[in-house]
């Protein structure tokens, strides 16, 4: 087995939602297309939870997300 690229040194591939396709039997669509295909109502009401969440302190600043999947994977 090859070793894993290291994340940095990888090529950018593009990304479209294969799994939906794979799962409906549909033709794979750019993220893009289906980002803007969600329902703006249901975007909203995702922020809004969001924005409850932060202000209730259940969420962590970009700044500690590193720390935290270090220590969750148990890496340096």
């Amino acid at each position: 087995m090859n070793e894993a690229k290291l994340y940095k040194n990888q090529e950018p591939e593009p990304q479209s939602a294969n799994e939906a396709a794979m799962a409906y039997e549909s033709s794979c669509r750019n993220v893009d297309d289906f980002i803007a295909s969600l329902p703006k109502e249901m975007m909203r009401n995702l922020v809004d939870f969001a924005i409850e969440e932060q202000r209730a302190g259940h969420c962590i600043p970009n700044s500690q997300v590193d720390e935290m999947i270090n220590l969750r994977m148990g890496w340096k």
